[in-house]
This record gives C-alpha cells, structure tokens and sequence, in this order.
C-alpha cells in the first residue's frame, strides 16, 4: 500500500461531557477495512504523532492464514 495521508477532525462527542472525538472519513475506512464500532488504540509519540491500532480488525483478522515467503528452487 502506498503512504497516504489523511486528516481526521476532532468533533464534540455532543453528550455534554466536553469530550472530544477523532471523526475518520469514508475514505480511510473503507481502505483500511475499520468500522463504526471498531476499538482503536492509540500512543502518542514523542514528536507529537499519533500511532492509531486498531484492536477490533485485529481479532476480526485472526484466522487469515499468515503469508510465508517460500524459495523459488
């Protein structure tokens, strides 16, 4: 996959706690296969980014066999 940059706004959660949400749009959903009710993970670096992990697509993924580079003899 090639490097893509996206930009995600920070919205009100709208339920009168002063939360904050991270609003991913269609775009990187869809090619990354996350999804409304996904458990995202996230550490802040020191540079200040932000590494998100996604726990959900992790556990949904499990069962996909892994891939093992074999020699072309």
């Amino acid at each position: 996959m090639e490097n893509k940059s996206y930009t995600l706004d920070v919205v009100d959660a709208e339920d009168g706690s002063e939360d904050k949400m991270l609003q991913f749009s269609e775009e990187f959903l869809a090619d990354h296969d996350w999804r409304t009710d996904d458990i995202i993970s996230f550490d802040i670096q020191e540079d200040k980014s932000v590494i998100l992990k996604n726990k959900t697509w992790e556990t949904r993924n499990e069962s996909i066999p892994k891939q093992i580079p074999l020699p072309l003899d």
